[in-house]
């Protein structure tokens, strides 16, 4: 500072010229020009040049000069080059001395000061465009700042959440005990991550999956809380999607074999409990393979989607109906009263799928044959009461069809 003769308050925000343009007296070194400069600058990160600076009073000073340069990959250049002069902006104080370590110093705070403001603004513009929902709260859980991805996911503004506490999104879903682990968890690790389900401004429930990170001072105190969300609305979708396709008949929608086995062992244990009744219907329908083979495959799927339609009409929600082959149903009946129960539903079926069935303004006929099995009657475990009410079914068949046959484990048709 001595050197220079400038103020404190002279030199604040103001720029620091190096490489002046001003002519050098006779046997002075040289300043580096500032086309060289430049092209140092992209082959490295500091430089040193010998450089006249302008002290306070007409005369000029020679100052050896190291300097840092923030790369300008990263799309900052905080060295500009200016009508001939290289400008160097002062951000904070800058110690001005022929003593190269404080000059050294000062460029080095200097540069780290721009760094660490590089990184903020990397940080937070990352924060501000990422999809996740971003919340920042202060060491009593008040909300100090929420990104457009909180907004977007919760339906919130910032204003309407600023200053409170982030449990004004709690679903209810969790007991307290959930949240008393979490923050159990959060103070004693400084990190937790887990599945939430949370309300949006709607009323609408959703799923989040949330990462909270404690963010300590020097001091090792809670400082701040970092929240990042992500929704898992359509992660909950697809995989309900999936699910529902793994386990559906993709013609009809009605549950397939997987889901009928698994729907057929709840319905037996239930039954063993209770001593209740379960009844198995093998449904195959009469005639449809000619109407399959000579009017082709979408009209015999027009009438497959029909007839499923029907029998479901003719059943109750608590049953389950299923396509198991081509033109095979077969129907799960429980809590029954007597065997006069299924009965009565086999001929409502039976009556409901010989009606015709239009398809592109064609009256089409078709019948079916049911089998029907019962619990404990006709066998203890289903994979026998599927094959007795088969094999029941075939007896009908052979009737001629459009009729039902209860089977037995002791007689043949």
């Amino acid at each position: 500072m001595d050197n220079f003769l400038f103020a404190d308050s002279e030199l604040l925000g103001k720029r620091l010229l190096v490489a002046s343009d001003q002519p050098l007296p006779e046997g002075l070194i040289p300043a580096v020009s500032t086309g060289l400069i430049m092209q140092q600058i992209s082959g490295c990160d500091w430089l040193r040049w010998e450089a006249l600076i302008e002290q306070h009073q007409p005369d000029m000073f020679l100052c050896l000069v190291d300097a840092a340069f923030l790369s300008t990959a990263a799309g900052v250049n905080n060295l500009v080059l200016s009508r001939g002069r290289f400008d160097f902006s002062v951000m904070h104080r800058m110690l001005y001395s022929s003593d190269t370590t404080q000059i050294q110093k000062a460029i080095l705070a200097l540069t780290q000061t721009y760094l660490d403001e590089f990184r903020r603004r990397i940080i937070g513009t990352v924060y501000q465009i990422t999809h996740d929902g971003v919340t920042i709260t202060d060491q009593n859980n008040r909300i100090l700042w929420v990104n457009d991805g909180f907004t977007h996911i919760t339906g919130y503004s910032r204003q309407e959440v600023l200053g409170k506490n982030p449990s004004l999104l709690q679903s209810g879903r969790q007991p307290r005990s959930f949240y008393k682990a979490l923050w159990e968890t959060l103070l004693q690790q400084g990190y937790w991550e887990g599945e939430v389900w949370n309300r949006k401004k709607t009323g609408e429930f959703y799923s989040e999956w949330l990462r909270i990170h404690l963010v300590k001072d020097e001091q090792q105190g809670t400082h701040h809380h970092v929240a990042v969300f992500s929704d898992l609305t359509q992660v909950k979708v697809g995989e309900e999607r999936m699910f529902h396709l793994a386990h559906h008949d993709a013609l009809t929608d009605l549950p397939n074999r997987t889901l009928l086995m698994d729907r057929l062992r709840q319905a037996l244990q239930f039954a063993e409990r209770n001593a209740g009744g379960l009844a198995i219907l093998y449904v195959d329908l009469d005639r449809f393979k000619p109407i399959n083979d000579q009017e082709g495959h979408f009209t015999g799927d027009s009438v497959l989607i029909q007839v499923a339609d029907r029998i479901q009409k003719c059943i109750r929600k608590t049953d389950t109906l299923a396509r198991v082959g081509g033109d095979e149903f077969v129907l799960a009946m429980t809590e029954l009263s007597s065997a006069q129960d299924v009965v009565r539903v086999a001929n409502t079926i039976i009556a409901s799928v010989k009606e015709p069935v239009i398809v592109e303004g064609k009256k089409l006929q078709v019948g079916c044959s049911i089998g029907i099995s019962l619990y404990p009657e006709d066998g203890n475990d289903i994979q026998t009461l599927i094959e007795h009410a088969d094999a029941a079914m075939y007896c009908a068949k052979e009737k001629g069809g459009g009729c039902y046959h209860l089977a037995s484990t002791k007689t043949d048709c």
